[in-house]
């Protein structure tokens, strides 16, 4: 089986038992898998413009964008297609008065590519791929720090507890890969819904008693499989 993006235990947590059961024989032919996976492309041309105008704390790329995706709207008859790129439209128009310095500490920032093999964490014997990429190091006091950003999207906005699995999988990245090097700031470990600009930190959830989501969803998955 191939890795597993958190979208997809979302949706898996969201079907009825026989849509379950079809998924989970589904993810495990490839072929069959990838018919899906062109899901995160939906959301590309919003969600690749956001992320860059946050890092370079730069509206006029999300202007740049909507003009682009506008001349594209007025030249297609597909109504799917037209659908599609309104709803990356009011994506982009969400960022452009959103303030962008509630993602970052207020110190000096350095963004880390994140490397291939850092996007993927093992639970319960399954690989769940993390998309978060905007990964930051700062220093405080001569403390080395690491948080991330997570730009997610859907067509009609993530709850708080959908929100909350992908902050979960963004932090055990984290920690997982870069605690070694650095401390990481749970305040600025963040997830951020773009249709409906809400913004999820890990230190949000990391105290609550309550079984991690996650863990829950798949730890069913993994019996069933």
């Amino acid at each position: 089986m191939k890795e597993l993006p958190i979208k997809k235990l979302i949706e898996y947590n969201s079907y009825s038992d026989r849509r379950k059961a079809t998924m989970l024989g589904n993810l495990q032919v490839e072929s069959v898998f990838s018919k899906n996976s062109d899901a995160r492309d939906y959301w590309h041309r919003s969600l690749t413009a956001i992320r860059k105008s946050f890092r370079l704390n730069d509206y006029q790329l999300l202007i740049d964008r909507i003009e682009s995706i506008s001349d594209d709207l007025s030249e297609t008859s597909v109504r799917k297609t037209k659908i599609m790129y309104e709803r990356n439209i009011q994506i982009l128009s969400n960022f452009l008065e959103f303030n962008y310095t509630r993602l970052v500490p207020p110190h000096k920032v350095s963004f880390i590519p994140q490397k291939a093999e850092m996007s993927i964490i093992s639970v319960s014997g399954i690989q769940l791929k993390i998309y978060g990429d905007d990964l930051f190091s700062y220093e405080n006091n001569g403390v080395k720090h690491v948080g991330a950003v997570w730009f997610v999207a859907s067509k009609n906005g993530y709850s708080n507890d959908e929100l909350a699995i992908f902050v979960d999988a963004l932090y055990r990245m984290l920690d997982n890969n870069l605690s070694d090097d650095y401390i990481v700031n749970t305040d600025y470990c963040l997830v951020v819904d773009a249709m409906k600009k809400n913004v999820l930190s890990y230190s949000q959830i990391m105290d609550k008693p309550t079984k991690s989501k996650l863990d829950l969803i798949v730890s069913e998955m993994s019996t069933k499989l």
